[in-house]
């Protein structure tokens, strides 16, 4: 429905809104890899609504699904498999790198051979073996909102392939 969700670009940065609460946006770049390994990276904040929510990255994206890296405003970190529109959690955990309470979070994921890991602010903070998805695909980010009115600003977003 019109204004439920807003996802718009601008002065340099990319801004997702989402108004109704236990939904998640994503946005996977028009960006198809040939190279199965990459390395993503982005700059986010919550800027409106709830501190309760995920921002995640994702790679290796294609109709069947994705590996997607996401990370709570309570500290906690999860590394997950999308597959016939089922999650599947391959790693977990928490951590005190997380900024929580609004800060801005540099959150970044290789998908390098069969293995997925995942960086908050610098540091490595977990990691997975999958051997699912071994071609290239998109890279993407998404927002999740426990609670209504949430706004996220991506600073910038990148993906490299080693």
């Amino acid at each position: 429905k019109d204004g439920e969700y807003r996802a718009a670009a601008q002065g340099g940065k990319f801004y997702m809104e989402i108004n109704p609460k236990n939904i998640t946006l994503y946005a996977f770049y028009d960006l198809d890899l040939n190279n199965p390994d990459v390395y993503v990276e982005t700059y986010a904040q919550k800027v409106a609504g709830p501190n309760t929510n995920n921002l995640s990255v994702m790679c290796r994206g294609t109709d069947e699904g994705w590996y997607e890296f996401s990370m709570t405003s309570g500290g906690y970190w999860y590394i997950w498999r999308y597959r016939d529109g089922k999650y599947l959690q391959l790693a977990r955990g928490a951590t005190r790198v997380i900024h929580m309470q609004g800060e801005p979070n540099k959150i970044a994921a290789s998908c390098i051979g069969s293995t997925l890991t995942f960086y908050v602010n610098g540091s490595q903070i977990g990691s997975a073996t999958d051997r699912t998805f071994a071609g290239g695909g998109q890279v993407g980010v998404s927002v999740f909102a426990e609670f209504t009115g949430l706004g996220v600003e991506f600073e910038y977003f990148k993906a490299v392939v080693p």
